[in-house]
């Protein structure tokens, strides 16, 4: 139920139910529309950015999402901290689960 309204807080767009009419049929083994993405493997080890969600007065959500790349140069770890969400009573939020690692 919140990585929904996470989504929505970090990107500014509509989060849509993958399993609403008209939505693309995924297919079995790709990622993406476009394929797989490829895989970075000459990171600068532990690098780290940071991106915190902006104070606002018309939100309570605040947090941050940071990446460090791995020391072997392999892909990139995420934290996300979020905080503010409304009660749950005050739904319905719609919401989309990722029952899978991104990584490989």
């Amino acid at each position: 139920m919140y990585s929904a309204i996470l989504a929505t807080a970090l990107t500014g767009l509509t989060i849509v139910n993958a399993q609403a009419p008209g939505a693309p049929v995924p297919v079995p083994g790709v990622t993406g529309r476009l394929g797989d993405a490829e895989i970075v493997d000459d990171n600068v080890p532990g690098v780290t950015y940071t991106a915190f969600l902006p104070n606002r007065t018309t939100s309570n959500i605040r947090g941050y999402v940071a990446g460090t790349s791995n020391a072997n140069g392999t892909g990139v770890n995420f934290a996300i901290s979020v905080s503010g969400f409304p009660d749950e009573s005050l739904g319905p939020f719609s919401s989309s689960h990722r029952s899978s690692s991104l990584a490989r």
